[in-house]
């Protein structure tokens, strides 16, 4: 990876993860690039639907991807999302929730792309 500065990642992960293994780490981040929007995507379509069942599914499995993106505050977002969806309690706050994981995405994205040199 090149020596981008990085305000919102943390890639410490996927450094642990791969080891050394250049092409390990733009696996790792490539899956990101695609895994990342479609979580997000699945979890807009679970808050919309009412589907809290589905929301919670979406947002536990979503934790392990947002491990190698090591973005707290997404990560934080997330459990609140997934609790949410636990308990059946507050779900008014999912929407502005929903906008929270939008905004983190969209200051991830440019991060991930440039750690790949693609911008």
């Amino acid at each position: 990876m090149n020596n981008t500065t990085l305000n919102f990642l943390n890639l410490d992960y996927i450094e642990l993860m791969a080891d050394g293994d250049h092409e390990m780490k733009e696996t790792i981040i490539q899956m990101l690039l695609s895994e990342v929007p479609t979580e997000i995507s699945n979890i807009e379509d679970a808050i919309s639907s009412e589907d809290l069942k589905k929301l919670k599914a979406v947002s536990h499995k979503f934790k392990s991807t947002l491990s190698f993106v090591g973005y707290n505050d997404m990560i934080i977002t997330n459990k609140e999302i997934e609790h949410i969806a636990r308990t059946g309690e507050n779900t008014h706050r999912l929407n502005s929730l929903l906008d929270k994981m939008k905004t983190y995405q969209s200051n991830i994205m440019p991060e991930l792309k440039a750690a790949l040199g693609l911008i």
